[in-house]
């Protein structure tokens, strides 16, 4: 929705990892990839009931400058272990500094997908576990995103009281457009993994009716916590580990 996933668990990721665009509404960018300390973060994955709490995994999210076939390039490689879900594995690129999208692919535990984003057109096949791979080519749309980079969009945005950006994101599994929202609620200070207090912005995101908070620090940019509202009484947490954990 991944971010994103931010968006930081496996549910977000199977919804976020699916070919899917999103264009924005704002005349201006509201982004900057300035603004995100590039290298890699660590989360702990929880599930979290009424009767408790149950770890799942490990994420491990890693934001470089690279290439890709020739174009200066972000890439993310975004990493899960998952008891529940199963492992996750998706590479993302693009270009740097704007963030249109160049490619993504992902194999995991319940689905695989590859997308190439052509001047033109998109064009790329996903494909549940155990369900016959779906091809897909669409024309290309000036100002579209993939929803893999959501969560780094929104995380390299103009933060702060009165930030609320709404864009539209198409589902090519569905064929459909969803509608995401993301809007600053406030701040807060959180103890970093090392005892450290840091200053956070929260973000709600709303990631086509999957709602997500986000504890994004203020300075590096850094995503502290994220919860993944899958039910009520059933919610994803993920919360920052020590580098290298």
């Amino acid at each position: 929705m991944r971010i994103v996933r931010g968006i930081g668990c496996a549910v977000v990721i199977l919804l976020s990892a699916f070919p899917i665009y999103a264009q924005q509404t704002h005349t201006k960018p509201w982004y900057d990839i300035s603004r995100l300390m590039l290298g890699t973060d660590s989360l702990q994955i929880y599930l979290v009931r009424e009767d408790g709490r149950q770890h799942l995994g490990t994420l491990w999210d890693e934001v470089v400058l690279d290439q890709w076939n020739g174009v200066r390039a972000v890439r993310r490689t975004y990493r899960t272990t998952n008891r529940l879900f199963g492992n996750h594995h998706e590479v993302t690129y693009t270009r740097f500094p704007d963030l249109q999208p160049l490619a993504d692919r992902t194999e995991a535990a319940l689905y695989s997908s590859h997308t190439i984003y052509r001047t033109d057109s998109i064009v790329g096949w996903s494909q549940p576990r155990d369900s016959a791979r779906r091809e897909y080519s669409l024309p290309a749309v000036p100002g579209q995103f993939d929803a893999q980079s959501v969560d780094l969009l929104v995380r390299t945005g103009d933060l702060g009281p009165g930030f609320d950006r709404q864009f539209t994101a198409f589902l090519s599994t569905s064929g459909e457009p969803g509608r995401m929202r993301a809007w600053v609620t406030g701040s807060a200070v959180l103890l970093d993994d090392r005892g450290t207090p840091r200053a956070v912005w929260v973000v709600e995101l709303d990631f086509n009716g999957l709602g997500n908070t986000m504890w994004i620090d203020k300075q590096t940019r850094a995503l502290h916590q994220q919860v993944i509202r899958l039910a009520p009484g059933m919610e994803i947490h993920s919360v920052r580990s020590r580098p290298g954990a």
